[in-house]
């Protein structure tokens, strides 16, 4: 992990899915990403822990300002 881009964990209706920054964590903007498996389907249940070492494939979901 990289703390420099806040890499995190969302919940709720963004579970499986992981945030980076784009600049910093005062920006408002993010990049939304989920982990695939080989099969190019998400990861169930998705423990970023368990998966780093075997995760080849992400989707960059949505880049938004978050805050609006």
């Amino acid at each position: 992990m990289m703390p420099t881009f806040h890499f995190h964990k969302l919940s709720g209706n963004m579970d499986g899915f992981f945030a980076i920054d784009v600049k910093t964590r005062r920006d408002p903007w993010r990049i939304i990403i989920q982990p695939l498996d080989e099969n190019e389907e998400p990861y169930d249940p998705c423990n970023i822990d368990e998966i780093a070492g075997v995760v080849r494939i992400v989707e960059v979901k949505e880049v938004s300002n978050h805050y609006e």
